[in-house]
């Protein structure tokens, strides 16, 4: 027993040194994770500092502008109910005007009354007809029963004052545009061309970040994923949930269209560009014409002409946005949109319209 304690007792004083080592090695391990942990938790409490201060500068932007709404609504609220107004108290001045005619008119009749009881005893018929009123003509210069209270308003100037308010209320959310952009562009994709889609008039660049017309019909390989009659081309890029967010450099291209749709779309012979079809596409066209390809297409009235499109895909709100990121104003949204599936980015630089400048996929 004294000897195998003697035993265990020389090696730990052996090892006594190496444990020593290895409890400051631990110690300053835990060091240094707290000092780790500290670190992280003064960069979240500046991250949050940072992010609180963000949404507080968002906060008051959007608050400013729908508090500014809110009071042009009012305005806009008693102009259009003011002429409503002021044909309501026309109206009970006309009535106390016909009130105070009738009340005089059934005074007089009153008094015709007592003044033919008082003579209806004479025996005089010539005198009473010489000196009694005729109460025929009376009734015919007074036709009381036709009488109308006009209470009609004119619906021409409350529309024209709804069209204003409603051109205000675009205007004034067009001031969210800015905002709104600077949110999502933390969700951009490197979107590249999938040449093995595109219409043989196209040439997609090296790189895939370019699509133009090459005026006539290429030798490519043929293939099920090949639109063979409209000049399309799709992306590389498979989207099946979350957000996605592109830009694209139209510059003064006379027709293009951008979109998404998906990759089990329709490519071959005649298409039909609208989310029936599972295409979400805006399309320029003609020089100066805009248009949403909704079941009937809506034409768009841009107040400039797009140098730099931005497109955002939000696949669980069902959503497809489209920017002018020139003048940092909304294009178009598709919303309530019911996807399934992949989707993926659509282009079309469209046939010898304008000397086959280039679709450009830009970084963000």
């Amino acid at each position: 027993m004294l000897y195998s304690g003697f035993i265990w007792e020389s090696k730990l004083r052996c090892s006594s040194f190496s444990l020593k080592g290895l409890l400051n090695y631990l110690e300053v391990t835990f060091q240094g994770g707290i000092a780790r942990r500290k670190n992280q938790l003064q960069e979240i409490r500046s991250s949050i500092r940072v992010s609180q201060d963000h949404l507080r500068s968002e906060r008051m932007d959007i608050d400013g502008i729908l508090s500014s709404l809110i009071s042009y609504v009012g305005n806009a609220t008693r102009h259009a109910l003011l002429p409503i107004d002021e044909r309501s108290r026309a109206v009970e001045r006309r009535a106390e005007e016909l009130k105070e005619q009738l009340n005089n008119e059934i005074g007089e009749l009153r008094k015709n009354i007592s003044d033919l009881r008082r003579i209806s005893d004479t025996e005089d018929h010539i005198y009473f007809l010489q000196n009694f009123p005729s109460t025929q003509d009376r009734d015919e210069e007074n036709n009381l029963t036709e009488i109308a209270l006009d209470a009609s308003t004119s619906f021409g100037t409350f529309r024209s004052i709804i069209k204003n308010l409603m051109d205000e209320i675009l205007d004034k959310l067009e001031l969210l545009t800015p905002i709104e952009l600077q949110r999502i562009v933390r969700f951009a994709v490197d979107v590249k061309l999938d040449p093995s889609t595109a219409h043989p008039r196209l040439i997609v660049s090296g790189d895939e970040k370019e699509v133009q017309d090459g005026g006539g019909i290429q030798v490519v390989p043929r293939g099920a994923q090949r639109f063979d009659l409209y000049s399309c081309v799709l992306g590389r890029n498979r989207l099946t949930s979350g957000k996605a967010y592109w830009q694209v450099e139209v510059g003064d291209k006379l027709g293009w269209d951008l979109g998404v749709t998906t990759v089990t779309s329709q490519r071959k012979g005649k298409l039909v560009f609208k989310p029936d079809t599972n295409y979400w596409v805006i399309a320029h066209y003609d020089g100066d014409g805009y248009a949403a390809m909704t079941a009937l297409p809506k034409k768009l009235a841009l107040k400039a002409k797009p140098k730099m499109v931005g497109v955002f895909l939000d696949y669980e709100e069902g959503l497809v946005s489209f920017y002018d990121l020139t003048s940092s104003l909304h294009i178009f949204s598709f919303t309530a949109c019911v996807f399934s599936g992949e989707l993926c980015p659509y282009f079309s630089p469209h046939n010898e319209l304008d000397e086959g400048r280039p679709l450009v996929i830009t970084a963000v």
